[in-house]
């Protein structure tokens, strides 16, 4: 059986108080799902990650607190800090979430609507207006903003991503 894909959704800080609640840094993008998770895959990456019931979340300023069932102490919280919390793809969707996810999108081809070629996405990156692709092509590197006014396709079958980039935009990496 082929393991579905897991969703890094965050990472966990500092704990939070002495009852083994988590302060979890969540990606902007998943902050509507992550209350509305049964539960979370915790762990330095996503194969070796150990699932855990959500047993409550609550936004507190930045973060959310999350209370791990078998987590119980401060002490128990804190060696988790640092780790990756991610969850399969379909939790995500269940929980209203809307793929494809960006981790889904890298290695995609990039091309122009005129099919020619702009690079391989390597990174999809949060910035404060939305996301942007880092799309590499050689030495080249490119940021495009991922609005529907720029992004005007992603065909998930043949693995490739059709943009509309403003005029100049592509000849900033040169």
């Amino acid at each position: 059986m082929v393991e579905e894909e897991r969703i890094r959704i965050g990472s966990i800080g500092r704990p939070h108080g002495i009852r083994g609640e988590l302060r979890i840094h969540v990606d902007r993008r998943y902050r509507d799902q992550i209350t509305r998770l049964d539960s979370l895959l915790v762990g330095e990456s996503g194969s070796d990650s150990t699932p855990s019931h959500v047993e409550g979340v609550r936004p507190h300023q930045d973060v959310y607190l999350v209370k791990l069932e078998g987590v119980s102490d401060r002490d128990a919280a804190d060696e988790l800090r640092g780790l990756s919390v991610t969850c399969p793809a379909s939790a995500l969707i269940a929980a209203g979430g809307v793929g494809p996810f960006p981790e889904q999108l890298i290695g995609f081809d990039v091309v122009t609507e005129e099919g020619a070629m702009i690079g391989s996405l390597e990174d999809v990156v949060e910035c404060p207006a939305g996301e942007m692709y880092v799309v590499r092509e050689g030495e080249k590197e490119h940021l495009i903003p991922a609005v529907p006014e720029m992004i005007l396709e992603i065909d998930l079958a043949n693995r490739r991503i059709t943009a509309r980039p403003v005029p100049g935009l592509l000849d900033l990496a040169e």
